[in-house]
């Protein structure tokens, strides 16, 4: 899981290039404090030179299929993925890696309310093994933060099940 920006600067202090990337950090105030408007909760952790690791709440979803009438008239899925890059974008840190070469990332995935309590609460941090597809998840990732995900040699998606309201996307990038 990500770190609080309070945490994020314990790690950094006395390093200079980092302490930078979090001075510059967008939309969050010293004391932790999210004023992006976009993005619901965001948290931040800059651990090392060439590694970031973030957390945006998002509800994951996979890249649609898209065609050229989308241009001019989308779809609805189309919007709601457009949305979702939006917000993985401005839950980015300011400064991360233009070419990563490994990747890993985390979708948690709300539970559907007509489960019963009982399986909610049994599921709830499991494996999520059915739609959207991890590989979609990614794509829709990696297409939001780079614009040429060729570089990326390792990649690593898990879906795990949440609570409704706790849907998030974890992002671990290695430079």
């Amino acid at each position: 899981m990500g770190l609080t920006l309070k945490q994020a600067e314990a790690l950094t202090k006395g390093k200079p290039r980092m302490e930078a990337a979090l001075a510059e950090a967008r939309g969050l105030k010293p004391d932790g404090v999210d004023t992006c408007p976009t993005v619901q909760h965001r948290t931040l952790a800059v651990i090392g030179d060439g590694y970031w690791k973030f957390a945006v709440k998002v509800v994951p979803m996979g890249a649609p299929r898209q065609s050229r009438r989308d241009a001019w008239a989308p779809q609805e899925c189309v919007l709601r993925y457009r949305e979702f890059k939006d917000a993985l974008r401005d839950g980015a840190p300011v400064g991360m890696t233009r070419e990563p070469v490994e990747v890993r990332l985390v979708a948690w995935v709300g539970m559907p309310a007509s489960w019963s309590k009982k399986k909610r609460a049994g599921m709830n941090g499991h494996l999520h093994r059915v739609k959207p597809d991890g590989d979609n998840i990614f794509k829709g990732v990696a297409d939001a933060l780079w614009e040429q995900d060729s570089c990326i040699a390792i990649s690593r998606v898990e879906k795990r099940w949440c609570k409704r309201g706790e849907e998030r996307v974890e992002v671990e990038v290695w430079e």
